[in-house]
């Protein structure tokens, strides 16, 4: 794999604290260490081999250097505006974090995409133990965050992949229920 800056996200098993009995973190900290099962060297070799890592090579040549713009925004994922006139979409089908990308203008495509009928809402507190599930996640607001900053590579999950920046931030896409037990996303800009 070509991908010269390639992260894994180790979500609950070793980065971050996933026990409401722990001290909560805010997302402008490095996360905690975790002391639940963590992923064998193993698990890891085989996420970044995956067909699915192997995927996303074209997106991290595409992205990789550019600074966001702009973005839009929808219920099952966001599109990000970058410098040189082009943009990288990031949205949920299924159990998975698919993407498209191109130059000029957005096709409506990929907005309808990124606006799903399938998928529920999860911007309101879900209160459950996972991950940031008692915080407000306000999508646009956490995008805007990321305006005049320069992407340096993707981080990958099972499944999953963030748009990883400068000074070790990054966009966690949660793939998560909403309160209804609709599939749902949830983003923030945070440390890792």
């Amino acid at each position: 794999m070509k991908i010269l800056q390639i992260f894994i996200l180790l979500f609950c098993s070793t980065i971050a604290v996933c026990q409401t009995s722990l001290p909560a973190t805010t997302h402008a900290q490095k996360p905690i260490q975790s002391t639940d099962s963590i992923l064998s060297t193993l698990q890891m070799e085989q996420m970044i081999n995956s067909n699915y890592a192997r995927s996303l090579d074209t997106l991290y040549f595409h992205v990789e250097g550019c600074t966001v713009m702009n973005a839009y925004t929808g219920n099952a994922g966001f599109v990000l505006v970058l410098d040189n006139k082009s943009w990288a979409a990031t949205y949920r089908v299924d159990s998975m974090v698919l993407y498209d990308f191109g130059n000029g203008r957005i096709p409506q495509a990929i907005i309808k995409k990124i606006n799903s009928i399938k998928l529920g809402n999860a911007t309101e507190p879900i209160g459950n133990n996972q991950i940031s599930a008692t915080e407000k996640c306000n999508i646009p607001a956490e995008l805007k965050k990321t305006y005049g900053r320069k992407i340096t590579g993707l981080s990958i999950g099972n499944n999953t992949f963030n748009f990883a920046f400068e000074k070790n931030m990054e966009l966690e896409f949660l793939l998560i229920n909403d309160k209804k037990n609709k599939p749902a996303i949830r983003v923030f800009w945070e440390q890792w």
